[in-house]
């Protein structure tokens, strides 16, 4: 059988073959438009790519969204843009392939301990998604976490977090290693190594920051498995506080929760 429109699947009308394929995924759909043309009409319709988008992110966009020809393009639209949210006090993102959830919440949301004092200072930045920044003036207790609501999170992903961050020319104090945390499973980084080998030499699991695509750099803070059905908030964050000398020049933006596998 030369055509694959004259198999008995292809036959099925474009409303039942659009509501089978809405139950797959993102990637599937994508892959079902080169079976035939019937699945090509099917796998485009809005029926499909409208289940892909959480109905719940729409109502929560902090301002209008641009006006897109098909649910489709708004799903891409939402997985290739950072979307403001919550009255912008965190981003959203799809994760393209998998359809999972990406969030990024802002420094002023954060718990920072000593944030409200002289020690900290909120400015405007043009290279932040939310248009300004925590800045570090000089701390000697630096601790840094959120809680994070886990039904807001796709089910059965791994999720990693990300402290978000640029350090000042002149910062001080964040070349001695600190711990992050996720769950009380807890881990040494270093924000400024500024001699990643000795440090090695110290503690063989020690992390370093990556540098981003966005032209930030990223910590990793821990990962984390969202259950089916999972209730309740996973705290995360960065501290300090051990070494009781100041720290400073330290410029954040927010912590990110993204899936493991767009880092794989």
């Amino acid at each position: 059988m030369k055509s694959y429109d004259r198999c008995e699947i292809s036959q099925l009308s474009n409303d039942i073959l659009s509501h089978v394929i809405s139950l797959t995924s993102a990637k599937d759909a994508c892959r079902f438009q080169v079976v035939s043309p019937a699945f090509r009409t099917a796998s485009n319709s809005d029926v499909v790519w409208e289940r892909f988008i959480p109905s719940d992110i729409i109502s929560r966009v902090a301002d209008p969204l641009p006006v897109f020809a098909s649910k489709k393009e708004l799903y891409f639209h939402l997985c290739d843009h950072d979307t403001l949210i919550d009255n912008e006090t965190m981003t959203f993102r799809i994760e393209k392939k998998t359809g999972a959830k990406i969030y990024m919440v802002r420094a002023k949301n954060l718990f920072i301990a000593w944030a409200d004092t002289q020690h900290w200072q909120r400015v405007p930045s043009r290279d932040s998604r939310f248009g300004e920044v925590a800045t570090l003036l000089s701390v000697f207790w630096l601790e840094i976490y959120l809680n994070f609501d886990i039904k807001d999170l796709s089910p059965e992903t791994m999720y990693i977090s990300y402290l978000v961050f640029k350090l000042e020319d002149d910062s001080d104090g964040l070349d001695d290693p600190q711990h992050t945390y996720v769950s009380g499973h807890r881990h040494v980084v270093c924000l400024q190594p500024e001699d990643k080998e000795m440090l090695l030499e110290e503690n063989e699991d020690i992390r370093f920051p990556k540098e981003r695509q966005d032209g930030w750099m990223e910590m990793e803070l821990g990962e984390f498995y969202v259950n089916k059905g999972e209730v309740g908030e996973v705290r995360m964050g960065l501290e300090e506080i051990d070494k009781l000398y100041s720290k400073s020049g330290l410029i954040l933006e927010g912590i990110e929760i993204r899936p493991k596998k767009c880092d794989d």
